[in-house]
């Protein structure tokens, strides 16, 4: 009896590199996932080395999204054509 390996998921993908096979990271929800991750701890970690707490970093972590989205709302798309 075979067992055969597992399915990928659908944000993750196979890739292959020098005959070693390896699952990737696709999608952008997990890409956003993984940048948000580092993103957040790196900030927690300099807000209690800053201040020696992590009560700030608490405070800008959920703000941070909402900067972002405040930034992009009046941004226009570019004119098609045009990169």
């Amino acid at each position: 009896m075979r067992l055969s390996q597992p399915q990928c998921s659908r944000n993750l993908r196979r890739v292959t590199f020098l005959n070693v096979s390896r699952v990737a990271i696709a999608g952008i929800e997990m890409m956003v996932l993984v940048l948000a991750s580092a993103i957040g701890s790196s900030l927690l970690a300099f807000c209690q080395t800053l201040f020696g707490n992590y009560r700030l970093g608490q405070y800008l972590c959920p703000a941070l999204p909402l900067v972002i989205i405040f930034v992009l709302i009046p941004m226009r798309n570019p004119p098609p054509g045009q990169s």
